[in-house]
């Protein structure tokens, strides 16, 4: 007992005399009259739909605070709207998705591109960041779905997971808002994988449907999930394929597709597939020339890459990517640098496209002349 009280008595001993310092609670700010007054000043003018759409339009032409205060006080003499104001109702907007963000675009690696592979189309945007990206490709798909809409009632969409996707999805759910009347009246998504990344279930394709929960679309929503393991051996991947109802019916869904959604991974350590695998199974896919993978599903400069390996359980393989292409079918690439370490996808697009696994793509600039650089004058006619 009197071991356990030594230490107590030493550490008692080195404190005496110290001086104990408590942090000092902050207070809360008070609420001045000043601040109280321009509160409500401002929540004032923001109820004027038309200030603020004027001071919304202004900004996103390019004017100047200044002349913003100048064109407000001159529309609406009696508004009482001070110097720092716009700034402020710019703000409140924009919290508010008044504003839409179109990135610029690299039109000379688009026409290279599309003069050496038979896309429907591609948008290569100057930004790197993945939710640009993803919003772009989220635009592109609302394209397709009003192209669809005019001719079927009900188009399904076949949806892979990741972060990119998860972006792409929850830009569609913004986006989808608007009455078009070309929408499909039913828009049928379908999960193509199983939850891949058991740190991050927020990426799985399960989850994607809780970004079209309470909000105002015209288009009816439905979803059909994926239960079942993120890697498998191929023997239990066949087991579970025919076994079990569920899963085989997923499957079997797979014939309805109009659209396949997905984006890709590099050969890295960043990789989920590379992440997941055995160090074995790596090993046999190295030697076979891996690239990265598609759908989680490995592929090389000559094309997918089927090996005896552990392996990602999906419901197409790149080789029925290469069928839906050839029936017309739109499948829709998003790729975008790696989000950890901001490894570029140039070799990546170059497999898919060469291996026509893509009609539709939307990639970031750098990417796109990391895979034109390389090209002599005479590939790039």
């Amino acid at each position: 007992m009197m071991d356990d009280l030594a230490p107590r008595e030493e550490s008692r001993r080195q404190t005496r005399g110290v001086a104990r310092t408590r942090p000092t609670p902050v207070k809360p700010e008070k609420e001045t009259t000043f601040v109280r007054v321009r509160n409500r000043r401002l929540q004032t003018l923001v109820k004027n739909f038309e200030l603020v759409s004027l001071v919304a339009y202004m900004h996103a032409t390019g004017a100047t605070n200044s002349g913003i205060l100048k064109a407000v006080k001159k529309k609406f003499p009696r508004a009482d709207i001070k110097r720092e104001d716009p700034n402020w109702i710019i703000r409140w907007a924009a919290e508010r998705k008044w504003f839409r963000f179109y990135p610029p675009r690299e039109n000379e690696y688009r026409q290279l591109i599309l003069d050496l592979h038979a896309l429907d189309a591609i948008e290569v945007i100057r930004s790197s960041q993945v939710d640009i990206i993803a919003i772009e490709a989220a635009r592109m798909l609302l394209r397709m779905l009003r192209s669809l809409g005019q001719g079927q009632e009900i188009v399904h969409v076949g949806v892979a997971g990741g972060h990119t996707i998860r972006a792409l999805m929850r830009a569609l759910a913004r986006e989808i808002g608007d009455p078009f009347k070309s929408m499909p009246k039913v828009v049928h998504f379908h999960a193509l994988a199983a939850g891949f990344n058991p740190d991050d279930p927020s990426t799985n394709p399960n989850a994607f449907v809780t970004f079209f929960d309470d909000k105002f679309i015209p288009t009816k929503i439905r979803f059909t999930g994926l239960s079942a393991p993120a890697i498998v051996e191929n023997d239990t991947f066949e087991r579970l394929k025919k076994n079990f109802v569920d899963i085989r019916e997923a499957f079997g869904a797979m014939k309805l597709l109009d659209i396949v959604v997905t984006s890709g991974s590099t050969w890295h350590e960043c990789g989920a597939l590379h992440g997941r695998l055995k160090p074995s199974d790596r090993q046999i896919l190295e030697a076979q020339g891996v690239l990265g993978d598609l759908l989680w599903r490995p592929i090389s400069k000559r094309g997918p890459i089927e090996a005896e390996t552990d392996r990602a359980f999906t419901l197409l393989e790149l080789n029925q990517l290469q069928r839906l292409v050839r029936r017309g079918k739109r499948v829709l690439v998003a790729l975008a640098p790696c989000g950890l370490c901001g490894q570029l996808k140039g070799e990546l697009l170059e497999a898919i496209l060469e291996n026509k696994l893509a009609n539709h793509v939307v990639v970031d600039a750098r990417s796109a002349g990391q895979m034109i650089g390389p090209m002599s004058p005479d590939d790039r006619r």
